[in-house]
């Protein structure tokens, strides 16, 4: 009895959530993969899916595990993944330097995507995955290395 009624425990999802399948994602990129990823999935067919929130950040090894609004797993459905990568150089000095409270006109803080930018766009990015019941992992690529600077705004 003991069993069965911990059978039902678990988070309740929310009024109208689908149910959500446990999905892996893994990135590469240059057949590598792709650390410290954005990943967001937006569907194809929102009156099917609804419009949760679905995606995460990529660990050391490319992957993310794909949670919908908080809770493990995503619905069944077509998917556009949009990828988001930046890197800097002088972010972390710049707000060190804030954080003691010094100037900060004398650092240079730049930043770039490293991920083409139509693949930050749901309505360009050549992406697109399919996830059912039976789905577990997907891979998808992020194209090739680019470095496009993007502008500063403190």
């Amino acid at each position: 009895m003991f069993l069965v009624f911990l059978s039902g425990c678990g988070p309740k999802l929310p009024d109208g959530m689908p149910k959500l399948y446990p999905v892996t994602i893994t990135v590469t990129q240059a057949e590598q993969p792709l650390a410290g990823a954005t990943v967001s999935l937006r569907s194809v067919d929102t009156a099917a899916t609804g419009t949760w929130t679905i995606g995460g950040l990529t660990d050391a090894n490319g992957t993310i595990e794909l949670y919908t609004n908080g809770f493990r797993g995503a619905p069944a459905g077509t998917f556009k993944v949009v990828l988001l990568k930046q890197e800097n150089e002088g972010l972390a000095e710049r707000e060190a330097a804030a954080n003691r409270g010094e100037p900060l006109g004398g650092i240079t803080v730049r930043i770039w995507s490293i991920i083409e930018e139509d693949y930050n766009h749901a309505d360009r990015t050549p992406l697109e995955v399919e996830i059912t019941p039976s789905t577990r992992a997907l891979t998808v690529d992020a194209g090739p290395v680019v470095r496009i600077d993007v502008p500063f705004v403190p």
